[in-house]
């Protein structure tokens, strides 16, 4: 099996909400997909607990460990629920800010702005 990762660099939409902060992206469909793709997102380091959602649909990460276990990186098989040209990732951290409430675009980076850890997509092909 063949793979490659797309980083979903910056920028990321960051705000404040009553539950925490919450980071947008957008991105669109990666081209050269076939009916054997199967695309992951991928979340290395984000802080737990976290609801992430795409294009309005909640997400179920699988756990694993990286970096001989100290890292958190999770999971999740997204293929199906690509749209065919457009896709809205939001990650909600469900804890206090610790930041001022404020809508900010940050660019530049590969980790996500006030968290750290990056964000991909992993493409496998069958």
């Amino acid at each position: 099996m063949d793979s490659h990762r797309i980083y979903l660099r910056q920028p990321w939409m960051v705000f404040e909400s009553s539950e925490g902060k919450v980071l947008q992206r957008r991105f669109h469909t990666p081209s050269g997909l076939t009916q054997t793709s199967r695309v992951w997102l991928i979340l290395e380091a984000v802080p737990t607990p976290a609801n992430v959602q795409l294009n309005g649909k909640t997400i179920s990460f699988e756990e694993s460990r990286s970096n001989c276990g100290e890292q958190s990186v999770y999971r999740a098989e997204i293929t199906d629920l690509l749209s065919t040209t457009s896709n809205l990732v939001t990650i909600r951290l469900l804890s206090r800010p610790q930041t001022n409430p404020s809508a900010v675009v940050q660019k530049g980076s590969e980790e996500l702005p006030g968290v750290g850890g990056k964000v991909y997509l992993e493409i496998w092909e069958a």
